[in-house]
């Protein structure tokens, strides 16, 4: 971080300046330059017709509690360039992985092609993993992202039901409603129970509930009650924020969790109170309870990534993290397997094995993809081997109202 000194050739059209100037960073936005910041992305992220910022839109991500991770560089007093992450965990089958969800990365079009993004992404990559960050979850997929090896992995399998598909789990004891502030700490107790999630708490339900946004959209969130009883929860895109009931057509569900068939009952009563003509819900490949409801009915399904691009940060670290869960699934040897990195390869190794690619085959080994479960051409003998095909791919969770 600090001051650096650019130098554009002489008649360069990237840049309406003087041959040399003076940019600093990388470096947190100062709350005097959060108004300049505000203007670089909503002009260059936003579509003129939008009413509202991604301050409005992101409160979590781009508000002014999060100063200290929107990284910039900038040019007297004026920000020229973006990288803004949040900073999170995710619970994969009982493991904690800490992950940096990256967005809004912009950068003012006078100042594109001087690696400006490049060097902040360099810069806040070192700092995340000295901070103990394993993993990027990024809301893009460009070539800016593909040079620090990020990967489009992970697979959710995206269903599109019709209230037809849906009435066989219609209950006359489910019904759906708003949820009320009261339920906030209900709903976030039915997502803990999830064991693939991003870890929250309360309060960030609560905000959500509160600002009616989550992920560029407006949302509101819905419970499934049984018995009088709050049982499951969705939170789903809508048309408006506030007042009436939703209007008729698409319901997109931003994320779920509670009760399965609760759930899919809670969706019919919506189909039937708000008109909806069909339901779109993303399903993880390994929730083996809404699978089973779902499986051979011939459904439309769509197999897509879980985020934009996923990226490495500190494999060693990851794969040591990883390890529980890779015993649970291919055995005991599984606890020896180490993760190495040199010259900007990915290694695997075990029992005197090793299975060493790029670092985006990598992530497309850790984590699938979502046509097949890992990339072709890549194989190991022996005990890694039998390891890799049994404990990979490792799924990610769903980033849901988190989307940056």
């Amino acid at each position: 971080a600090g001051t650096f000194r650019l130098r554009a050739a002489a008649g360069d059209g990237r840049m309406a300046h003087a041959v040399t100037d003076m940019i600093e960073g990388p470096r947190p936005v100062r709350p005097s330059e959060y108004p300049s910041l505000l203007k670089l992305v909503n002009d260059l992220l936003l579509d003129p017709s939008d009413t509202r910022g991604l301050e409005e839109m992101y409160p979590a991500h781009m508000g002014p509690s999060n100063l200290a991770n929107l990284w910039v560089m900038v040019e007297d007093k004026r920000v020229v360039s973006h990288v803004g992450v949040s900073k999170c965990a995710l619970s994969i089958l009982d493991v904690r992985v800490p992950v940096v969800l990256m967005g809004s990365v912009a950068t003012d079009r006078k100042y594109r092609g001087l690696g400006l993004a490049s060097r902040m992404l360099d810069h806040v990559r070192r700092r995340h993993d000295r901070e103990g960050f394993d993993l990027y979850m990024i809301s893009g997929d460009r070539d800016l992202y593909r040079r620090m090896g990020a990967a489009r992995a992970g697979c959710l399998i995206r269903y599109v039901l019709k209230p037809a598909a849906l009435a066989p789990f219609a209950h006359p004891d489910v019904s759906v409603r708003p949820a009320a502030p009261g339920d906030m700490r209900t709903v976030a107790t039915l997502h803990r129970r999830e064991r693939l999630r991003v870890v929250r708490s309360p309060e960030d339900f609560r905000r959500v509930f509160r600002t009616g946004w989550a992920g560029l959209t407006p949302v509101r969130i819905f419970v499934a009650e049984a018995a009088g009883a709050v049982t499951a929860y969705f939170v789903m895109g809508v048309t408006r924020k506030l007042g009436g009931p939703p209007a008729g057509g698409r319901l997109a569900v931003t994320e779920a969790a509670g009760s399965r068939p609760d759930l899919l009952a809670a969706l019919h009563d919506a189909c039937k109170k708000w008109n909806k003509r069909r339901v779109e819900l993303s399903v993880s490949p390994t929730d083996r309870d809404m699978l089973a409801l779902l499986s051979g009915r011939h459904l439309s399904e769509l197999r897509v990534p879980v985020y934009n691009s996923t990226a490495l940060i500190n494999f060693p670290r990851l794969v040591h993290r990883l390890r529980p869960l890779l015993a649970a699934r291919a055995g005991p040897p599984a606890r020896g397997i180490v993760g190495t990195e040199h010259l900007g390869r990915m290694e695997l190794r075990l029992g005197g094995r090793r299975l060493a690619c790029a670092p985006e085959r990598m992530v497309r080994l850790l984590f699938g993809e979502p046509h097949r479960d890992r990339p072709p051409g890549l194989h190991a003998g022996g005990t890694l081997g039998r390891v890799v095909r049994a404990a990979f791919p490792v799924p990610l969770a769903n980033p849901g109202i988190n989307y940056v």
